[in-house]
């Protein structure tokens, strides 16, 4: 779907935010390529025009009120993937399994005073202005946050992926240097003036450890369930779980976990070089993984499990693609 890419050239644009009930925020963004019938969607065709060091604000729907209540980077460039999704919602009981749009995201950060649709409808002629003072220089759609009507109180954009204008972050007061900027110059806006801004702990190291401690469980009690003694060893060997049946036959257990649905996952060279005759490497793969909650303590539930066993890294079928390289730096 053609996308009218009016920030391209312009390096402050760098702002989007997502729309969203999913109970794991903070995942990566995901998206099908089109909706029922096959129809394209701008809202979702958007999260493959994001890039690294793009900034996504959360726009939570399950806050009580709904709320922009974190914010995530993009870590990486879009990539084709796939969803388990259904027409409302993603991440629950889906309807069908389907091409997708995905985005990885990291540095998820909470912040410090959650953004309202009133707090929003506050500065409503400001952000009326932004919009238009955008459309009278941008030739074709600016995929806006908000919808205004002379009719109906101000609401949230429907759709999953929109685009947020610089203007619209400083306004908010999101933006370190910028309200420095304001407040020198004499502008408040209401929102700045309640100190909102960046704050909080990073969540998504305690998000991304959840994931992998519940995937490691649920491979640990599929091993048990086979009559194996399993013990988790991921902390001081490079794999996860070392299982032994009971004629001693070993089975070196590597986990990896994923709120979405995985079609690849990443190794270390440690993971990759482990290999010896004497005992079985077995791959496990819990994916789909559910969370709940934004706070350190996240609360994991269902998932999909897949299973390799035998698990042999052959380096001349092409799976295996390196995607980061050291340099080793010398001084002149």
């Amino acid at each position: 779907m053609p996308i009218n890419e009016w920030w391209a050239d312009n390096s402050d644009e760098r702002f989007w935010m997502e729309i969203t009930d999913r109970t794991n925020l903070g995942a990566n963004l995901l998206a099908p390529t089109t909706a029922k019938g096959g129809k394209e969607t701008f809202s979702y065709t958007l999260v493959d025009h994001v890039k690294e060091g793009d900034v996504v604000y959360h726009w939570w729907s399950r806050n009580d009120p709904a709320a922009i209540v974190a914010t995530s980077t993009v870590s990486g460039p879009p990539f084709r993937s796939r969803i388990r999704w259904a027409a409302h919602g993603t991440y629950s009981a889906g309807e069908r399994t389907t091409a997708a749009f995905e985005a990885p995201l990291d540095d998820f950060v909470e912040l410090e005073s959650a953004i309202t649709l009133t707090d929003l409808r506050s500065i409503e002629r400001r952000l009326r202005q932004i919009r238009d003072d955008l459309q009278a220089d941008v030739n074709g759609p600016i995929y806006f946050p908000w919808a205004f009507s002379d009719k109906r109180p101000m609401r949230t954009t429907q759709g999953y992926l929109v685009k947020l204008p610089a203007a619209v972050v400083y306004e908010l007061g999101l933006v370190e240097d910028k309200i420095a900027e304001g407040r020198s110059s004499g502008r408040t806006s209401s929102t700045q003036s309640r100190n909102l801004g960046i704050g909080g702990r990073q969540q998504n190291q305690d998000l991304k450890r959840a994931t992998e401690q519940y995937a490691v469980r649920v491979a640990a009690a599929h091993f048990e369930e086979l009559g194996y003694e399993v013990h988790d060893v991921g902390a001081t060997r490079s794999y996860d779980l070392h299982a032994v049946d009971s004629k001693g036959n070993e089975v070196h257990v590597e986990v990896k976990g994923s709120t979405t649905h995985a079609v690849a996952v990443e190794l270390t060279e440690g993971e990759v070089q482990h290999w010896d005759d004497s005992y079985e490497r077995a791959l496990v793969v819990v994916d789909e993984i559910e969370s709940s909650g934004l706070g350190p303590d996240y609360e994991m539930s269902r998932g999909r499990i897949r299973i390799w066993r035998d698990w042999n890294i052959d380096h001349s079928d092409g799976r295996l693609m390196p995607t980061r390289y050291r340099y080793t730096l010398i001084d002149d």
